[in-house]
């Protein structure tokens, strides 16, 4: 009914809210907000794709993954250091790398219950699960006092 309504307002010319009359109670859906709206998303849409994410998934995953290493940043203050080093070398059929997981504990206290997880992912769209189309050689663990 509103959407049928509507319809037959903008046939009339009565785009927005503020054409109609004083006495108008009924729902009405605004052309122009809608404009605007579909105005701000497109134009949204254009500055994620600008900075490189897939879509809005994307964006918000990479934010919101973010936001929590912040907030565990601050909970837990920095007890160990990271270091991802990826050789890469390209074959003729498939793109074979070597990764080395690197982890200095400089802080008081051991690392406990630290756990490692191989996640592949395409660039510029991390919400996007690749994993299965990799092979993960067994890990070379060394340095390492108790598993």
């Amino acid at each position: 009914e509103t959407w049928n309504r509507s319809l037959n307002l903008w046939e009339e010319g009565v785009y927005s809210a503020s054409d109609l009359p004083t006495n108008f109670t009924s729902a009405f859906f605004d052309l122009n907000e809608a404009e605007e709206l579909k105005s701000s998303f497109l134009s949204a849409r254009t500055s994620i794709l600008n900075e490189g994410f897939a879509g809005f998934g994307d964006a918000w995953l990479t934010a919101v993954e973010g936001q929590q290493l912040e907030e565990a940043k601050q909970l837990a203050g920095v007890c160990a250091s990271v270091r991802v080093q990826i050789k890469q070398e390209l074959t003729l059929t498939r793109i074979g790398f070597e990764a080395n997981l690197e982890i200095w504990n400089n802080g008081d206290h051991p690392l406990e219950n630290v756990t490692v997880t191989l996640r592949a992912s395409p660039f510029g769209n991390a919400s996007l699960d690749a994993t299965s189309l990799f092979v993960f050689g067994e890990p070379e663990l060394t340095d390492i006092t108790s598993i």
